[in-house]
């Protein structure tokens, strides 16, 4: 009796966490894009295309960047997303992003002149909420480029990358000191 009593037990519990437990899982919801000239699939015209890095501010304002050095922007939670006006960047990327508040951020990534030319680690900081960006860092590299960065504070962040590239800044983005990683991988976050 005691050994039905306790399978009885344990089928009574699945059955509470099948029919609760698992509903309990968020559920992600698709949209357009709303970008002007973004594509839903494919390649081709668009540097919309390629997106590799989103950062929400708060609830309703998120950043993301992408190939092409594209910077988007909503202020709606994500339904609507506007492309910031700075120079595109055709031979490059940026692959991360990091807002401090709606107004401060760095984007972090690659740049190359041509086809042919090695890549260049870029940094770019805002402080008008995206309105305007500036190079902080556009170095060349040896063909290493950048991939993550994270802000810490208004004044220290760390930026990391290919070839084990880790630099800090302790100064709100004005100087970038490598520092030494131990590795020649890439390093992402």
């Amino acid at each position: 009796m005691g050994m039905i009593k306790i399978i009885s037990r344990q089928f009574i519990l699945f059955l509470l966490l099948t029919a609760f437990g698992f509903t309990q899982n968020p559920v992600w919801n698709s949209s357009s894009s709303n970008v002007p000239g973004a594509q839903t699939g494919g390649t081709g015209g668009s540097f919309i295309s390629n997106m590799y890095s989103v950062k929400m501010v708060d609830s309703n304002t998120g950043f993301a960047v992408g190939y092409g050095g594209v910077v988007l922007k909503t202020t709606d939670g994500g339904l609507n997303w506007t492309q910031l006006s700075m120079e595109l960047m055709p031979l490059g990327s940026f692959y991360s992003i990091d807002m401090l508040d709606a107004n401060t951020g760095f984007a972090v990534g690659n740049n190359r002149s041509g086809i042919s030319d090695p890549n260049k680690r870029v940094i770019k900081k805002t402080t008008d909420g995206g309105s305007t960006w500036t190079y902080q860092l556009d170095s060349m590299s040896g063909g290493t480029w950048l991939t993550a960065v994270d802000m810490l504070d208004a004044s220290t962040g760390f930026a990391v990358g290919t070839g084990g590239t880790i630099l800090k800044t302790t100064d709100g983005g004005t100087n970038w000191i490598s520092q030494t990683s131990g590795t020649s991988k890439s390093l992402k976050s």
